[in-house]
Order: C-alpha cells, then structure tokens, then sequence
C-alpha cells in the first residue's frame, strides 16, 4: 500500500472514529463506514453517520443513498447543478449502506 493510500485510509478511520463516539459498530458497518469516508466530504461524513450513536443504523444506509450526486462544472469551472449518478456511485452506495440493515445478534 502505498503512502499516500495507508495516510487517507487512516484519516477515514479517524474521522469515522470521531464521529461514532456512543454506539460500537459491527466490523462490517465499520468497514462501510470507512468505504464511505474515504471516498466523501467530511460534512457528508458527520451528517451521514451521526444516527449511528443512536443506534439508527437505518438512517445511516438512508444517509449513505442520498449521497449519490456530483456536481458537473462547465468549462469555465462553474457548477452546472448536481447529477445523480445511477451505476457505479449507486451500486457502491447500496454496498456501504448493506451492514447497517442487517440485524446484529
């Protein structure tokens, strides 16, 4: 792995660590919730994942889905209004949300 890769994954990890302060995730939903930190903003982050210390874990894979847009820009740089992207962003989306709709035992 290399540097710069090893740095990112470990500021995901972070982030994800500080925000879930109240409530013990499964590996899994902490594997997503890393998945998804990694690859978001850290607003996005916080709002997404803060039910979580409230053990909604169904509002978090919610949260997850609505995170599915990005916001093209014109040649001049200007954003030209968000997109939802309906394949590749979805389908990860629908992989990170998975662990916080199962049932724990």
């Amino acid at each position: 792995m290399n540097a710069v890769l090893r740095q990112r994954v470990h500021e995901a990890e972070r982030i994800v660590r500080t925000v879930v302060k109240h409530h013990q995730l499964t590996q899994a939903q902490f594997d997503a919730a890393v998945s998804f930190a990694y690859n978001s903003r850290t607003l996005n982050i916080q709002r997404a994942l803060q039910p979580a210390n409230h053990n909604d874990m169904a509002q978090v894979a919610k949260n997850f889905m609505k995170n599915v847009y990005v916001t093209p820009r014109d040649a001049h740089g200007h954003p030209i209004g968000p997109k939802r992207l309906n394949h590749g962003l979805v389908n990860r989306r629908r992989r990170e949300a998975a662990p916080f709709l199962q049932r724990n035992p």
